[in-house]
This record gives C-alpha cells, sequence and structure tokens, in this order.
C-alpha cells in the first residue's frame, strides 16, 4: 500500500484499524513494489521487492520490521533478479523464475535461506532466458511447467526441485516448434490437464500422470481446428471431474466435462443453441457444483450452476434483466456461499452473494452508488472469518452482516436469531432471544 509518504510499501493487517500498519520502508528513496507473496512452513512469507540499491529480489517476512530482511541478491547490484511464480514442492521450498545476470531467466528453488536459494538448473546454457512458467503441482512432490531450451521449443517439463530431477519430460510438438502447453489444472488423482499444440490436433486438451508415456492426448475435441482459441479456465466439481469451455466446431465455445478419460471428455450442454455460450469464472459450492457466467443468446451474460451433466446445467438467476450481468470473480466465503461482482443495470457492477439457488442469490452493497465499485482481488477461505476482504474505488469494506437494532425495530419483530459460523471447521452456532429482553 502506499501512505503518501513512504510510497508503495510493505504493509500487515489483523482486519482493524489498529492492527493495520507499515511493516517496513524497504525502499526509503522510492516504492519497494513488493508482490508473489508465499507462505513458508513456518509461517513466514516470502515476496519480491527492491529496496533502492539491489534491484528486485527476493525478501523474507515474519510480519515485524526486524523480521524483514533480504534474502538474496539474486542479480548482484542495482540490477534486478526479478523472482515470479513461487510455487511449492510441498517439502517447504518453492521453485520459481529468476535471472543472475549470467544464466539469463532459469529455474531457482529457495527454502527462504540464502544458502538454499540456489539455480537449480539453466535450462538453456548460454545466457539466454528458458522462461520456466505455469509451475503446477503433481501429488508426489514435483511440478510440471514449461520452458524453452533452445532446441525444441517451449515444452512440457517436470522438477523436484534438483537438477537432476529437472527434465524435458515431452516434446509434444517435436523439433524446434514449441506447443506452448498452459491453462494447467489438476484433477485430483494426481493427473493434470492443459492445452497444448502440435500440427496433428491443433490446441486441444491433454492430460499427464508426470510421466513420458503417461503425458498423451486426452481428446480431439475439434477435429477440424482448435478446441480453443484463447486461455482455458476450468472449473473443478465436487467429485474431481472438471468443467471447462470448448468449441467442437459445431456447437461454439460451450459448456464440457473431464474425468481425465477420453471416454469421460464430452460437451455438458450447448447453453446458446445459436452461438457460443462462452462459460467462464468457475467457482465451486460446498455441495460440489459450480457456479459461472454464461450467455444462452437470450438473457446475455448471466450467473448459471452445473453438476457436470445436462440436466444439472441450469440459468441460476438473471440479474440484469435489460442485458449482461457480466458476473466474475466468483470467491468462496467459507460457509457455503460465494461471492461475486456483478451488474444489475441500475447500480453498475457491485457485490453480490450466492448459496446456490435463485433466492439465495442477491445484491449485498451498492458501495459506489455514483456508478459501480468493481470490487476485484477478491479474498477469502477457511483461514479467514465468514466475510471476505476486497478492493474497490472508496477503500475497504466490511461487509459482514452487522447492524443495530432500533426502536422501530421492535415493532416489526418479536424474536431475534443470531447465527454465527466458524469458517475453520464450518460449524454454526445460533442465539434467539425476545427482542422485549434486549
Amino acid at each position: 500500500a502506499d501512505d503518501g509518504t513512504t510510497g508503495r510499501e510493505l504493509w500487515i493487517t489483523d482486519g482493524t484499524a489498529a492492527g493495520t500498519q507499515l511493516v517496513k520502508d524497504i525502499n526509503p528513496t522510492g516504492d519497494s513494489f513488493p508482490d508473489q507473496y508465499v507462505v513458508l512452513d513456518d509461517g513466514r512469507v516470502l515476496f519480491a521487492a527492491k529496496d533502492g540499491t539491489n534491484g528486485k529480489e527476493l525478501w523474507i517476512t515474519d510480519g515485524t520490521e526486524a523480521g524483514t530482511q533480504l534474502v538474496k541478491d539474486i542479480y548482484a547490484g542495482e540490477f534486478s533478479g526479478s523472482p515470479l511464480g513461487l510455487t511449492a514442492l510441498g517439502d517447504g521450498r518453492f521453485v520459481f523464475q529468476a535471472n543472475d545476470g549470467t544464466t539469463g531467466r532459469e529455474l531457482w528453488v529457495t527454502d527462504g535461506t540464502a544458502d538454499g536459494t540456489q539455480l537449480v538448473k539453466d535450462i538453456r546454457p548460454g545466457g539466454s532466458d528458458s522462461s520456466p512458467s505455469h509451475f503446477t503441482a503433481l501429488d508426489d512432490g514435483r511440478l510440471l511447467f514449461r520452458a524453452y531450451n533452445g532446441t525444441d521449443g517451449t515444452e512440457l517439463w517436470i522438477t523436484d526441485g534438483t537438477a537432476a530431477g529437472t527434465q524435458l519430460l515431452k516434446d509434444i510438438h517435436p523439433g524446434e516448434s514449441s506447443s506452448h502447453p498452459r491453462s494447467f489444472a489438476t484433477l485430483g488423482d494426481g493427473r493434470v490437464v492443459f492445452d497444448a499444440f502440435n500440427e496433428a490436433s491443433g490446441v486441444e486438451l491433454w492430460v499427464s500422470d508426470g510421466t513420458a508415456a503417461g503425458t498423451t492426448l486426452l481428446k480431439d475435441i475439434n477435429p477440424t481446428g482448435n478446441s480453443t482459441g484463447s486461455t482455458r479456465t476450468f472449473g473443478t466439481l465436487g467429485d474431481g471431474r472438471l468443467v471447462f469451455s470448448a468449441d467442437d466446431g459445431t456447437n461454439g465455445s460451450e459448456l464440457w466435462v473431464t474425468d481425465g478419460t477420453t471416454d469421460g471428455t464430452q460437451l455438458v450442454k450447448d447453453i446458446n443453441a445459436t452461438g457460443s455460450g462462452g462459460p467462464d469464472s468457475y467457482g465451486t459450492l460446498d455441495d460440489g457444483r459450480v457456479v459461472f457466467t454464461a450467455d444462452d443468446g437470450v438473457n446475455g451474460y448471466q450467473l448459471w450452476i452445473t453438476d457436470g451433466t445436462t440436466d444439472g446445467t441450469q440459468l441460476l438467476k438473471v440479474i440484469n434483466p435489460a442485458g449482461n450481468a457480466f458476473p466474475g470473480n466468483a470467491t468462496a466465503l467459507g460457509d457455503g456461499r460465494f461471492v461475486f461482482r456483478a451488474d444489475d443495470g441500475t447500480t453498475g457492477r457491485e457485490l453480490w452473494v450466492t448459496d446456490g439457488t435463485a433466492d439465495g442469490t442477491v445484491f449485498l452493497k451498492d458501495i459506489n452508488p455514483a456508478s459501480g465499485s468493481l470490487p476485484s482481488y477478491l479474498t477469502g477461505g477457511a483461514t479467514l472469518p465468514p466475510t471476505v476482504a476486497f478492493t474497490e474505488d472508496g477503500g475497504a469494506v466490511d461487509i459482514a452482516p452487522a447492524g443495530t437494532l432500533s426502536d422501530a425495530d421492535s415493532t416489526q419483530l418479536a424474536r431475534l436469531t443470531i447465527t454465527l459460523t466458524n469458517a475453520p471447521d464450518g460449524a454454526a452456532e445460533s442465539l434467539s432471544v425476545d427482542v422485549d429482553a434486549l
């Protein structure tokens, strides 16, 4: 955050005004631009920042000024190592890409110490970049990623955080050309699905179990072209299957489902019979169903819900009767509900909530009455109370259902019931009292 004095620096909050404080002015002469946050097993946080002397490098913090320190000056001097994509290996270490000024942008690993922050492998020797990215965890402590070694194009690689364990997994588009694997998503059984290109099938859906033999084309969804023309997004059903958008060349971009097998990769529903439904922005409810946005060709982009079957895929609510609601940024509250932003045609893009029912899909608050507040960077989960934190034009807002009863309310209300939900375990307790006794 930027307080107008120190520049954009590292802050900490416990959700109260008093507990929201500057941690450290890392760059006394300007902005440190902290980002790339990941949490170590001991609760400390790794991040990238620039101190005005060493460029943008790897830092660590325990939330105190004294405990906020440079881990390693990867690119010595004023230049930036620019660590990106820190991803957990599962053993307390993180891999990422960085530039040490000699090998180019290559694969690095860190355990949060200077000695434990090392180049893993110079994948593309000679000072040029291999640009490893799209790190995605298998369930055995290894990561899939994509990189360019200068010979095989940008292809699928695997690493366990060691040089010997970092290898080209499969040259999907043989030769110097690239398959550009992307849009990785885990199935939950140790396998990962992703998009990749080769001459035979175009851009299609692939699956990998971390072995060359187990890395195969999952299904040629569009035999006459590419099943996707842009980066694909996935939603996870409660049984481990994934829903996603794909274009089979006949129905347009519609809702598909996969269980990681060819036969189990199928069109769920042709939502827009005259064009593309364009399903996107998925969020998984506690009952395993997925909410998403789509356009049926009649109502515009509204909120939909699916259980992965044709009959179980339905328009949930027409939020904007006059046009597109564009629901998006769906984020779990931790109590079975999702918050998201949408445009009802009157208030602009504001905050909404859904429990997966039409009646339970309601407008929360007109944060910016003059225009849409565009709430974004929504963050929620079991580590937070049953509220969400987010940013919008007016600053932080508490959307917890709190308020004060007036005397006028007592004439309308005989009993008041308050339900408190414990976000980590989902347990709920209710207190019911006579209003006259308050």
